[in-house]
């Protein structure tokens, strides 16, 4: 009884007296098609969950959190006043910098198309959250908040890089 039928009130019990495990105030999931591409810019205003290949040849605008979970590729940069999250299993790149609130990374990130290559900066307002096993390759970060590691090899990783911490 987990399944989501729609906005109708059919879909909701009729009293609740007591505690259920479901959450029917939210609405459904819809997850994106598998592949999506846009050949301009890409503004959003809510959260942007993605589940399949998302490729946009412009700025990619989000006004809340993206929560990666299939291969995204912007061509240009990433202008976030919410979260990244990159989950297991997927892949961020760009070809330009990402500035954003908060990153939190915990499957690899690549931040140029074409291998290892290092994009200039990467620049966090708020929270670089890095979980083990995670994988960054970047030039220069700037963070102005707060950085979380789970994994201390990734800090040495970094400190032979031309990182810059402020």
């Amino acid at each position: 009884m987990h399944s989501a039928t729609g906005n109708s009130p059919t879909a909701r019990p009729a009293s609740n007296t007591g505690s259920d495990s479901t959450s029917a105030s939210e609405p459904p999931f819809e997850p994106m098609p598998d592949a999506h591409q846009t050949t301009g810019d890409y503004t959003g205003g809510r959260e942007l969950a993605l589940w399949g290949p998302l490729v946009v040849n412009g700025l990619v605008r989000v006004a809340s959190d993206v929560s990666v979970g299939g291969i995204v590729h912007a061509r240009r940069s990433w202008a976030l006043t919410g979260s990244l999250e990159i989950k297991p299993g997927s892949q961020l790149t760009t070809e330009s910098d990402v500035s954003t609130g908060s990153l939190c990374v915990r499957g690899p990130f690549k931040p140029r198309v074409g291998g290892d290559e290092s994009t200039d900066e990467v620049s966090v307002m708020g929270q670089l959250i890095v979980c083990k096993d995670a994988k960054i390759a970047l030039g220069k970060v700037i963070v102005l908040g707060d950085v979380i590691l789970e994994d201390m090899t990734f800090l040495y990783a970094l400190s032979n890089d031309r990182t810059a911490w402020k």
